[in-house]
């Protein structure tokens, strides 16, 4: 059976929200909410009400909220400024997908909400229950959306009753649960249609769709679809009704409709392109559907354009499962077409699958050392507990916690220092590696030069192809102002804190050190291989808005100017 890709579907059809700010700011208004919040909570009580302005502007400013915010004025007392900025702050981390954020502060507003604003408590529940989920704690996040039930019921809020009953049914669809699934989706449906056509309508019905789909009811599913269309269209949403189009497709390529699949497939291809900047992964998904549609209607030469196509796509956005499953594809479709080029393409497969599986097994082995680690970390505090409860007095307590202060501040220096030699370490060995260049075994030119030491951890398969995928992503970003933390993350299909995680695993080196990294070798390559460009372009090209920093940035790792070193390289 081919593959369904609900779980990217489902992301389309709830990201309407993240719309609302163009992907190439929304890395700069995260970082300014994150800087504001921190200055909020830092803030005395006289002065809470200025720091929170300035936070509540932003956010009515994108209008993030489902439900009216709490009031924000002076003169309110400071749990009622909390709630208002904790509430607004989640629903803008909700709407830009950074779910761990939006746990903390979902957890942080519930207990101001719960007996004074039963509306924004509803909203927040159904907010902790979908973030948990995709957090992955989904017996949490039914307990949690079950609650947000009866707030909803309690509060009469319709909209939330049925976010509730959709989360629900995404929760238990995705643990196949299919029976428990389709009851909720058939009441978020009802409620939803209770209150009228809105902006959340196509969602449910999308997923209703999702639901009967997998649940192999297609009938029901084709019908929930062309409601959804209908839906998506009616609001003005191209992108919902080309998804819904996919999904559509899909359900009639599983009732052996394939002409009505590919047309419909095609139907969804023509929306996305017609788009300036058109979703990747949807037109990607697209083009995947109308191929499997073409295949079973024996037109092979036509399948092939569009799962290479597709595939490559997916591998462009980092998508290495559906790139995987395309090729497998495109290897069936070339046995009719081309038996040499089938052979290329089965190669292909192999070397994707073969990543999957290490990648996968990385984060299982990763997974287990840090429950080890933290098991490790819960037997010694339950030994210091004991010690301390037989043993040690508060003189000796407090000598504890003093040198606690003095090895954590060390540590934190010991740190920054140690970062920096990683990063002239990492610079030296890509200077050998430019001179005598050494090519993996899959085309990955990202092995140490010889005479690095062999012995570095991290020098593995699966980190060394995670590495140069970074690179090429951070090199191709860079000379859009783009090679941050947040767009490169988004690149690779990562979160920022699981990039922070992958990138200590493989280097030692934060996300952000090691982008510096890379954008700093690339300035001192092209000053030497392009004497002609000026430091200023040199410094546009590699993401520095500002001559002066990158100057002082390249001095700080070379030893010398970015115009000194430019000289002695073109004598």
């Amino acid at each position: 059976m081919r593959p369904h890709h609900s779980t990217l579907r489902l992301a389309v059809l709830l990201a309407t929200a993240a719309l609302l700010v163009p992907s190439e700011g929304r890395a700069d208004v995260i970082s300014t909410v994150d800087s504001l919040l921190a200055l909020y909570q830092k803030a005395p009580e006289k002065a809470k009400y200025e720091r929170g302005r300035a936070l509540m502007d932003i956010f009515e400013e994108y209008d993030v909220f489902h439900e009216e915010p709490p009031r924000y004025e002076a003169g309110l007392p400071s749990d009622s400024l909390d709630l208002a900025v904790w509430f607004a702050t989640e629903c803008f981390y909700y709407n830009y997908a950074y779910y761990a954020e939006c746990v903390g502060y979902c957890r942080r507003a519930l207990p101001l909400a719960k007996d004074r604003h039963p509306q924004v408590y509803a909203t927040l529940l159904c907010d902790l229950g979908y973030t948990l989920h995709k957090t992955g704690q989904s017996p949490e996040a039914i307990k949690t959306e079950r609650q947000a039930v009866e707030a909803s019921q309690q509060a009469g809020n319709l909209m939330q009753l049925s976010r509730a009953y959709l989360y629900l049914a995404i929760v238990n669809l995705n643990t196949e649960q299919y029976d428990d699934a389709k009851w909720f989706v058939e009441k978020a449906v009802e409620t939803n249609d209770r209150q009228g056509t809105n902006g959340n309508t196509h969602n449910t019905l999308g997923i209703a769709c999702d639901v009967y789909a997998q649940a192999g009811d297609t009938r029901r599913a084709i019908a929930y679809g062309k409601r959804a269309v209908e839906a998506a269209r009616a609001m003005g949403f191209s992108e919902g009704v080309a998804n819904h189009l996919s999904q559509l497709s899909y359900c009639y390529n599983r009732s052996d409709s394939f002409e009505l699949g590919a047309k419909t497939a095609q139907q969804a291809i023509d929306i996305m392109e017609a788009m300036p900047t058109p979703d990747r992964n949807l037109l990607a998904l697209c083009l995947g559907y109308k191929a499997y549609n073409l295949v079973d209607l024996g037109r092979y030469e036509e399948a092939v354009a569009l799962l290479r196509r597709s595939a490559a796509i997916n591998e462009q956005v980092g998508n290495v499962r559906e790139a995987c499953a395309d090729m497998n594809e495109l290897y069936k479709a070339l046995l009719h077409v081309d038996s040499t080029q089938a052979m290329a393409a089965l190669q292909r497969y192999t070397q994707l699958h073969d990543s999957i599986f290490q990648a996968d097994l990385s984060r299982e082995l990763s997974q287990a050392n840090a429950q080890l680690h933290n098991d490790e970390l819960q037997d010694q505090v339950g030994a210091k507990r004991r010690q301390v409860m037989m043993l040690l007095g508060g003189v000796t307590l407090l000598l504890i916690v003093v040198g606690l202060l003095v090895f954590y501040a060390r540590r934190k220096s010991s740190s920054s220092k140690h970062q920096q030699l990683l990063i002239k370490e990492l610079l030296a060995q890509l200077e050998l590696r430019h001179q005598a260049p050494a090519t993996t075994a899959d085309g990955a030119d990202h092995t140490a030069a010889s005479g690095t030491d062999d012995t570095i951890p991290y020098r593995n398969a699966a980190n060394e192809a995670f590495l140069c995928q970074v690179d090429q992503t951070v090199l191709r970003l860079m000379p859009q102002g783009q090679a941050d933390i947040s767009h490169v993350a988004s690149a690779l299909c990562m979160t920022p804190s699981k990039l922070r995680r992958r990138m200590l695993e493989c280097t030692d080196l934060t996300p952000a050190n090691y982008i510096l990294t890379i954008r700093m070798d690339e300035a001192k390559r092209m000053l030497a291989a392009y004497p002609q460009h000026t430091v200023g372009e040199v410094a546009f090209h590699c993401g520095f808005a500002d001559q002066a920093h990158f100057s002082r940035t390249f001095s700080r790792l070379f030893g010398v100017t970015p115009m000194q070193y430019a000289k002695s390289a073109n004598p």
